[in-house]
Parts: structure tokens; C-alpha cells; sequence
């Protein structure tokens, strides 16, 4: 059986600073992480080929 899962990345909200004063977003480091949801959806995928 073939199992195929779709995956996004969005930007690390550890990189991200918010400042207030000048109403500004700032990016400090550009690292992508896999979404949660995408995560279990990869994980149920995995079980399913498995079994």
C-alpha cells in the first residue's frame, strides 16, 4: 500500500521577536519547523504502512 502525506514548514517562533514600540516584527534566525499537525499526520502514515 501506498500512503502519501503532504508536509509544510513554517518559520521557528524562537527566531521571531515582536517589538512593541516601533510596531515591528523582527526575524532573527530563518529556521522552519514542521507544522504539528502535519507531524501526526506523518506519524498515523507510518502506522498505517507498518501494519
Amino acid at each position: 500500500m501506498r500512503v502519501v502525506v503532504i508536509l509544510g514548514r513554517v518559520l521557528d517562533p524562537a527566531g521571531i521577536v515582536v517589538n512593541r514600540r516601533v510596531n515591528r516584527i523582527f526575524i532573527n534566525r530563518e529556521t522552519y519547523m514542521m507544522q504539528p499537525a502535519d507531524r501526526c499526520a506523518l506519524e498515523a502514515a507510518l502506522r498505517i504502512q507498518d501494519s
